[in-house]
């Protein structure tokens, strides 16, 4: 047996490698049975990259039993991976293991269609359930297409462990996933990581039971992720958190999470957050100021997002320590702090990348002040041009050069790509010059 990891950076690597006239491929293909890709590269080549791996990757490995194919966790597929390939091209009677980054629910349901019949364990991570765009313009189709897809699904009987992840929120659950799910009457392990929204109820266990659960009679490990978003409840019968928590408890589950509320036109506005523990995910679904805190040593890509009150330096604190190893942290909020605080130090000892680009340029000082953070890995940026001029002072404040000291790449949100001064390079002398 070979094990394989290759971490993809170009196109023209990929092409040289798995040619398939490559000596070295040819005389080893049949030996590999492991391969582990990770493609860092966020250009316009990337998704035609991928389609030359599902193209080729089965055709060369005949044997491969495990494939984990991981993408940065920031690039977004512009279109299906599948819809055009035929499942005699993108076929396997010996993959077991599959860890895949994928467009939509479709794709998913594609590579279900009885082209991996050996399939043991797959592990999908979506941008979205369906776009939300596409699902404005042409919603009743788009379900439709999908709802066939699904009912074509097959070869569940040897299908153990799912995992469905989707970063993007989604009002398809009821419709499209539950309707899924049913049909894996074999499975013993289920994780869903999901963001669910416009409904008129929470989430709980009962609810979950009683649409599906209950129908997957082999199941015995189930962890979740859930955020149920932009809940509006029209009467006094909102249930407080610990109601949801406990029908969980009652089925012998360990569960955190919060119940955050605003005040809406509409009604009150709502959002549950509930996840399983110990957690199991490297992505956790976007948390507010509610978050009650843990310990959460599995995630490395986090979203912190609030519309209603502000991140506190008390509140980066908890996340610090509630999330040793993340890795790539994106902050939402437009709403300015009301309190500073120099008498502790937050440290992020493994950020390597900060999105925040839509935030009060509080935020900015917040991460990139060596006075209130320490970031000792940061290598990527994305922020406005004005919020970065002005925190440094015109590239010239010693505070903020420190955690920018070792920064290769900024991507500015307000502006398009421009020659910049001497200066600015003087202050971030490690990085990419294409910037």
């Amino acid at each position: 047996m070979v094990d394989i990891c290759i971490f993809f950076f170009i196109n023209h690597f990929f092409c040289f490698v798995f040619k398939e006239t490559n000596s070295s491929i040819i005389k080893c293909k049949d030996q590999i049975h492991e391969l582990n890709l990770t493609i860092n590269d966020e250009n316009s080549s990337t998704f035609n990259l991928l389609v030359d791996i599902y193209r080729q990757i089965f055709c060369l490995l005949t044997n491969l039993t495990n494939l984990y194919l991981d993408i940065n966790s920031r690039f977004v597929l512009s279109k299906s991976l599948l819809d055009n390939l035929s499942s005699t091209t993108c076929s396997s009677s010996t993959l077991t293991h599959l860890n895949i980054k994928l467009h939509n629910i479709d794709d998913c349901f594609l590579l279900l269609d009885g082209r991996l019949s050996e399939l043991h364990t797959l592990i999908v991570k979506l941008d979205f359930i369906h776009n939300q765009e596409l699902l404005r313009r042409i919603p009743l189709e788009t379900l439709c297409h999908s709802i066939i897809l699904a009912d074509k699904t097959k070869n569940f009987d040897k299908l153990k462990s799912f995992s469905l992840i989707a970063q993007q929120f989604t009002n398809e659950f009821d419709t499209l996933i539950v309707r899924f799910l049913r049909r894996m009457i074999h499975l013993e392990t289920l994780f869903l990581s999901l963001r669910l929204y416009q409904r008129d109820t929470f989430i709980d266990y009962t609810y979950l039971e009683n649409i599906f659960l209950r129908d997957l009679s082999c199941l015995q490990n189930f962890h979740f992720d859930i955020v149920v978003d932009h809940v509006i409840i029209h009467d006094n019968a909102k249930p407080c958190f610990s109601d949801i928590q406990q029908t969980f408890i009652r089925k012998g589950y360990h569960v955190d999470g919060y119940l955050d509320c605003a005040n809406h036109p509409a009604g009150l506005w709502n959002q549950c957050h509930i996840y399983s523990l110990p957690f199991m995910f490297e992505y956790m679904q976007p948390i507010t100021n509610c978050f009650p805190g843990g310990l959460f040593k599995s995630v490395t890509v986090l979203w912190l997002k609030d519309t209603n009150h502000p991140f506190e330096h008390s509140f980066f604190m908890k996340i610090s320590q509630s999330f040793p190893f993340v890795r790539c942290l994106t902050i939402i909020n437009k709403l300015e702090q009301k309190n500073k605080d120099l008498s502790s130090m937050i440290q992020f000892s493994h950020l390597i990348e900060l999105q925040c680009g839509y935030v009060h340029i509080d935020y900015i000082e917040q991460f990139l002040s060596s006075l209130y953070t320490h970031l000792p890995a940061l290598t990527k940026l994305a922020v406005q041009y004005e919020h970065l001029v002005a925190i440094t002072e015109n590239f010239t404040s010693d505070v903020i050069r420190i955690n920018c000291a070792k920064l290769k790449s900024i991507h500015f949100t307000d502006m398009q790509s421009t020659v910049h001064s001497k200066d600015f390079y003087h202050y971030f002398p490690s990085l990419n010059l294409s910037v």
